[in-house]
């Protein structure tokens, strides 16, 4: 529905009941500097206002019953000012948030017991047998140094997805289309995650990358309370769409 309440004003009265101090500010206004407009409002993506086939209230009466009982429903609470804030930071900040918030959402799926084994390559049983031979190559084959358990205990890494997998595994599991741009935009985060700079020339293609990142999110979360019906991607040119779930 839109970003937390923020505190935005005080008043101070003295002991007859002057006001003696007061403060006030607008909540939108708070001394972030944009590098330039993402976008004229922030966008809900599943209500147009004005739009009757868009309607906000039904839409909230369907999709909050399941998010008030879902197992999801922390991940969503704890990511959703993040997404939120996307809107309003610096773009080269954005896009680390929005995508952070991608991330704690999709590792919060796969911790659930229904996914867990959709998180590794072989199943556990499986690799579990494979793993006592290869410890037993390491303990014959390694010196003894105090880097060799350490070595070891890498072993279990091996059957863990990479990230890159988790997110063609993660949207394709809920049904939401991961191609070329949402695979660019993924790899923006990396960018600045790694501390490296951007160039004035790169940014219309990162505003791109966290419009791209911010619908990502919304869809996700869309999926995942089970919602059905028209939304708006602002991704790409505000183009109207149908989700349905994956059967």
């Amino acid at each position: 529905m839109g970003r937390d309440l923020k505190l935005i004003g005080r008043s101070e009265y003295d002991r007859g009941g002057y006001i003696i101090r007061a403060m006030a500010q607008n909540p939108q206004s708070v001394n972030i500097r944009k590098v330039c407009q993402l976008c004229n409002q922030e966008i809900v993506p599943v209500h147009v206002y004005g739009d009757d086939s868009l309607n906000f209230k039904e839409t909230m009466e369907a999709l909050l019953p399941v998010y008030l009982h879902s197992e999801m429903r922390e991940a969503i609470h704890a990511t959703l000012p993040l997404y939120w804030s996307s809107f309003i930071l610096y773009v080269d900040n954005a896009i680390p948030v929005i995508a952070s918030a991608i991330e704690a959402l999709q590792k919060s799926w796969f911790a659930l017991e229904e996914n867990q084994s959709a998180a590794v390559y072989y199943p556990k049983a499986e690799f579990r047998k494979v793993r006592k031979q290869l410890i037993d190559i390491l303990d014959a084959q390694l010196e003894e140094s105090l880097y060799k358990n350490a070595v070891k205990n890498k072993v279990d890494q091996l059957n863990m997805m990479s990230v890159r997998d988790r997110n063609t595994l993660f949207f394709e599991q809920l049904g939401i289309e991961y191609g070329e741009n949402e695979v660019r935009a993924v790899r923006m985060r990396n960018v600045f995650a790694h501390g490296d700079t951007n160039g004035g020339e790169q940014v219309d293609e990162m505003i791109d990358a966290i419009k791209v990142l911010q619908m990502l999110y919304a869809k996700s979360v869309l999926k995942i309370l089970g919602y059905e019906g028209d939304y708006i991607d602002w991704a790409e040119n505000h183009e109207r769409k149908i989700m349905r779930n994956v059967e």
